[in-house]
């Protein structure tokens, strides 16, 4: 799988979803299941909109995907 991930040096792909859209789901089951087939690492985050910095969960979350690209 070649294009703007080589380009830029990515080792993986976040996805951020908000709780309730009705259509956020279907979508992250399609792209789910391209990349897996493509061997990209993903992950699939959801949560509710929010002013400030993003909770705990999530940055925990965020900095394990991370640390899990660069072994």
């Amino acid at each position: 799988m070649g294009g703007r991930g080589q380009e830029f040096g990515a080792q993986g792909i976040l996805f951020y979803g908000y709780i309730g859209c009705s259509f956020g789901s279907v979508h992250r089951e399609i792209q789910a299941e391209y990349f897996h087939r493509h061997g990209v690492p993903s992950i699939f985050l959801e949560g509710s909109f929010q002013v400030g910095s993003a909770s705990g969960q999530i940055l925990t979350r965020v900095r394990a995907f991370i640390e899990m690209l660069t072994r």
